[in-house]
C-alpha cells in the first residue's frame, strides 16, 4: 500500500537550498547562502527536501544531505553541530546498502539541541562524493505541517 506523506506549507523564509549542486557546499537560494534563525528555545521540525535530479550512472555518488545547526549566525568553525543526516545516492555506496535514490519528496526531521547545547541558527549543506558530473537539483526548506 502506497501512503500519502503530510502535507507541508512552504514559508520562502524558511527555505534552506534551492540549487543544483555538483560539489559538497552549504545552502544557497538565488545564489546566497541562506542560514534561519530558529531562536534560543528548543526546536522540532521538518526539512522537506523535494529532489528534481539525481545522478548515479557511476554508481559511486552519494549525497548526504545536513541539517547544521550553529549558536553563531556567520557558522564558523567550532560552532557548527550536524543535527540531522540522510544519505541519498547509488546502492553501492548508500550506508547499509539501502536501495538507490529517486527524485521524489524526502522528509528529514530534526531537533536543534545536541547535548544540552541548544543551536539558534541552521542551514542546510550537502555533502558530495563519487563521480559527479550533472550532480542533484533539490529544494529544502523548514516545512510547516498543514491541518488536515
Amino acid at each position: 500500500m502506497t501512503r500519502r506523506a503530510p502535507s507541508y506549507t512552504f514559508d520562502a523564509d524558511l527555505e534552506l537550498i534551492n540549487a543544483v549542486l555538483t560539489a559538497s557546499a552549504a545552502g544557497t537560494v538565488e545564489g546566497f547562502t541562506k542560514v534561519v534563525r530558529l531562536g534560543d528555545a528548543v526546536f522540532s521540525g521538518t526539512v522537506v527536501l523535494d529532489i528534481d535530479e539525481i545522478e548515479l550512472s557511476s554508481n559511486d555518488e552519494l549525497y548526504t544531505a545536513i541539517v547544521q545547526g550553529s549558536t553563531v549566525e556567520a557558522f564558523t568553525a567550532g560552532t557548527i553541530q550536524n543535527l540531522a543526516e540522510l544519505s541519498l545516492g547509488a546502492t553501492e555506496v548508500r550506508p547499509g546498502a539501502a536501495k538507490d535514490s529517486t527524485v521524489g519528496r524526502h522528509l528529514l526531521p530534526f531537533c536543534n539541541i545536541q547535548a544540552g547545547t541548544v543551536y539558534e541558527w541552521c542551514r542546510a549543506y550537502v555533502a558530495i562524493s563519487g563521480s559527479i558530473t550533472t550532480g542533484i537539483g533539490l529544494r529544502a526548506f523548514i516545512g510547516k505541517t498543514r491541518a488536515a
